[in-house]
């Protein structure tokens, strides 16, 4: 299953997917934002449109909706919670929800937090997981902000329970590039971080090519903060090199700092 990755260069930088079958030429579009990149790879794939999906209800990731849901045979799909704040919507999204696509099963996971709406799009074979598409629930070495309807108690929960389950050869698809501050965050708390310096190299020299870091959970386990609550650097940050306070306290701590950085 071709799964494309479109880099809107919006003004928040965010993603957008394609996710399509080879034999029946379906599609579905995640989180549209720029239609013209959207009609441009229909055309290049002969491409129809099957349905709109929406991780969840902030504008820049349903800014394309009102241009393509007249095109979408089966509707524009998010979670019930959205449905009043989501352009077009027209399908609830059932937590755990299934189908199957070009021989892959898509799983839809309700992963509040960002929003209490927030959904991540699991693709998998059989009991493989191989990618993730996580709006704005987790980034590239980081994870979303809570200040827009979200709570970041919840947002840790999801992350403790669900995103670590999932093996470190998980693709990951982010909705926006922030991985440059987000790794500068990273060093702040953690400068002999290697992998962090490694990737923020790697990634100056993708940047000049058009390209982007195409990550998995055990690079995001190295590089992020959010996924290293025990960490001597992290726990020295706060003042708790003892592990006195829980995972949780950390979490909400860095998720603060993360805020006015």
């Amino acid at each position: 299953m071709p799964i494309i990755q479109q880099f809107t260069n919006s003004p928040l930088r965010n993603f957008q997917y394609i996710i399509w079958d080879r034999l029946s030429k379906e599609a579905i579009c995640v989180d549209p934002y720029d239609v013209t990149l959207i009609h441009s790879e229909f055309e290049r794939n002969n491409l129809t449109l099957k349905a709109i999906f929406n991780t969840h209800e902030h504008k820049d990731h349903t800014h394309g909706n009102e241009l393509l849901a007249p095109l979408a045979k089966e509707g524009v799909w998010t979670h019930p919670l959205a449905l009043p704040r989501v352009p077009y919507a027209s399908r609830p999204i059932i937590n755990r929800e299934r189908f199957q696509m070009d021989g892959m099963i898509l799983e839809f996971i309700h992963t509040p937090g960002h929003t209490p709406s927030s959904i991540t799009l699991v693709g998998r074979i059989e009991k493989e997981i191989l990618f993730l598409i996580t709006g704005d629930t987790i980034f590239n070495a980081g994870v979303g902000n809570c200040y827009r309807g979200g709570d970041p108690s919840i947002l840790y929960e999801t992350i403790a329970k669900i995103y670590n389950t999932f093996p470190d050869s998980t693709k990951l698809y982010p909705g926006h590039d922030y991985l440059e501050n987000n790794i500068q965050f990273t060093l702040n708390i953690m400068p002999n971080n290697q992998a962090a310096l490694d990737i923020l190299y790697e990634y100056k020299e993708l940047i000049v090519k058009g390209e982007y870091l195409q990550s998995n959970l055990g690079l995001e386990r190295k590089l992020s903060t959010f996924f290293q609550l025990n960490h001597p650097d992290i726990r020295k940050k706060f003042n708790d090199s003892n592990l006195r306070k829980t995972e949780k306290e950390i979490f909400l701590e860095l998720r603060k700092l993360r805020d006015t950085f």
